[in-house]
């Protein structure tokens, strides 16, 4: 019994230094690795890899272009916050800001209404005049996210690439982007008259769809129609109303442009 308490007293002081030099081992191998990366002074370029679908000997790195084709793209480039984008009107024109576009916002222009033509061209005037328009104020009104991706990508979508002979010159004419009515950006300004031909007071609504930059009025609730007709040879009058609701509720008249003989029966969609 006592060699036994003996050889158990020998084989705990043998397990505690094997603990113990276990332990200081485990230590110096700690602090050795971390010297060694002390050591080594890794950078970031040390963790970075290409990946096999790239080519490492070119001069130039590739770049992937990812565009948004979705719905979005068809909202005003500079729409104003907590409104609807192809209900309300948007009135928030900075004269301060510059907005990018196909415009040059720093010059003015002319609306060429020959059949031929019927776009807008610099004006050779370098101030606002009773019949131009401000180039800034076209850019702020008629651009939509998707003009403005064109513009920067490919200087914007041309009618034709080869150039248009129209009047016995070669023209580049730069589109927007064409939208119905149901997707419409209604805009208007207070003093719009300061950045616009004359003839369109200030506050006037414009419609900007179908290809058009169309006049509706002043104020906040406009309409505008066309006549058609029906199989019959009937008048068809077609049209919208715009509705501000930030002001109320309130009743607004609708005049026909044409003069129906009996009382025309109106369908709201």
């Amino acid at each position: 019994m006592i060699i036994a308490m003996e050889e158990m007293r020998t084989l705990k002081k043998l397990l505690r230094s094997t603990i113990a030099l276990c332990g200081g081992f485990l230590f110096s191998l700690y602090l050795g690795f971390a010297a060694e990366i002390h050591a080594a002074g890794e950078t970031p370029g040390s963790y970075v890899s290409t990946p096999p679908f790239m080519a490492k000997s070119v001069d130039r790195p590739n770049v992937i272009i990812s565009l948004d084709t979705s719905g979005s793209m068809k909202l005003p480039a500079y729409a104003q916050g907590g409104k609807k984008w192809d209900q309300d009107i948007h009135d928030n024109f900075d004269p301060n800001y510059v907005y990018y576009g196909y415009f040059n916002p720093a010059k003015f222009y002319l609306y060429d209404s020959d059949p031929a033509k019927q776009f807008f061209v610099e004006d050779t005037s370098t101030i606002k005049t009773s019949n131009n328009w401000s180039g800034n104020f076209l850019n702020w009104m008629s651009m939509r996210r998707s003009d403005v991706t064109r513009r920067v990508l490919t200087g914007g979508k041309v009618r034709d690439r080869n150039t248009e002979s129209i009047g016995g010159s070669n023209w580049y004419v730069l589109q927007g982007q064409n939208e119905p009515s149901d997707r419409q950006i209604l805009k208007s300004y207070a003093t719009s008259s300061s950045y616009t031909p004359s003839i369109y007071p200030d506050g006037t609504v414009f419609q900007i769809a179908n290809g058009q930059i169309e006049p509706l009025g002043v104020g906040s609730n406009n309409s505008s129609s066309t006549i058609l007709q029906d199989e019959s040879g009937e008048a068809v009058e077609i049209g919208f109303v715009t509705m501000d609701w930030t002001v109320g509720d309130p009743w607004v008249q609708i005049t026909f442009k044409h003069n129906f003989a009996v009382a025309p029966v109106v369908v709201a969609k």
